[in-house]
């Protein structure tokens, strides 16, 4: 029997709203207070802080604790019970132009170099709090690319364009629907920067995340539950190396967001 229309798309985002809140919430509430990697004004310290992260990531895959991973894949096994009816849902959402335009903002091609080119532009800048989130954002996509490229191989799932069923699922065989790529992106290079600048203007940056993994899924290239897989390793990855290199110490100021004015000039920028 069908849902009523009305009730299908008040799930969808329902769990679209998920996607962001369950991924933010989840690492930060089972987070333990270790020893956070000390900022400072040597620019050696992202050598110092790739090498350790190399070196302690094997152990924190290990220790990842089973209760975290259990809820994750509990929410994203739940999701997928839905996925097929979630996607027709979305698909008839309309907007293609705006989701088209959203999507970009996903694509690790063109995110990691414009990560690149944020990361260099900060150290000319002079803060080492925007120099420390720059350099998290870039190695968090990085990294978080890395895994969801394995866990792509692993699974094999189809993905919706392919009509084979939200359920095909064949490790192995060159399908790489599960996890969402551009989620896995989109969140790890712009959680860092909330991380570090908790505040109304980070937290703009999530809508954008929704907005990229939502396209994915109007767009028919990922089902609902990719979404949330690749948002969840995303967030997590940018979580842990945030926490490894000392975001959140006290006594920081978020961005500031000015206004320029000119006689033929109008727009805004970011001062740290």
């Amino acid at each position: 029997m069908a849902l009523p229309h009305f009730h299908m798309r008040s799930t969808l985002l329902s769990v679209l709203a998920t996607l962001s809140v369950v991924s933010l919430i989840l690492p930060a509430a089972t987070a333990r207070q270790g020893a956070a990697a000390q900022s400072s004004d040597d620019p050696l310290r992202f050598v110092r802080w790739l090498s350790s992260d190399m070196q302690a990531l094997p152990g924190a895959l290990v220790r990842t604790p089973p209760l975290r991973v259990g809820v994750a894949g509990a929410i994203i096994a739940t999701t997928s019970a839905w996925d097929a009816p979630l996607s027709r849902e979305a698909q008839d959402l309309g907007a293609e132009e705006f989701f088209r335009a959203a999507e970009e903002f996903g694509d690790a091609d063109a995110m990691r170099p414009l990560a690149l080119v944020i990361f260099v532009g900060t150290l000319f800048e002079g803060s080492t709090r925007a120099q420390d989130a720059a350099f998290t954002s870039l190695e968090a996509l990085a990294l978080a690319n890395l895994g969801t490229n394995i866990l792509k191989v692993t699974f094999g799932r189809a993905r919706p364009f392919q009509d084979m069923g939200a359920s095909s699922f064949e490790p192995f065989s060159g399908n790489s629907s599960f996890p969402s790529g551009h989620a896995t992106t989109v969140f790890a290079g712009v959680m860092p920067w909330v991380f570090y600048y908790p505040g109304t203007a980070t937290w703009i940056l999530g809508g954008l995340a929704l907005a990229t993994t939502t396209s994915r899924v109007a767009l028919a290239f990922h089902w609902p539950s990719d979404v949330l897989g690749g948002a969840f390793v995303g967030t997590t990855t940018a979580w842990w190396l945030a926490r490894r290199h000392g975001a959140g110490r006290p006594g920081a100021d978020g961005p500031v967001f000015e206004p320029i004015t000119g006689a033929r000039t109008l727009g805004f920028r970011v001062r740290f």
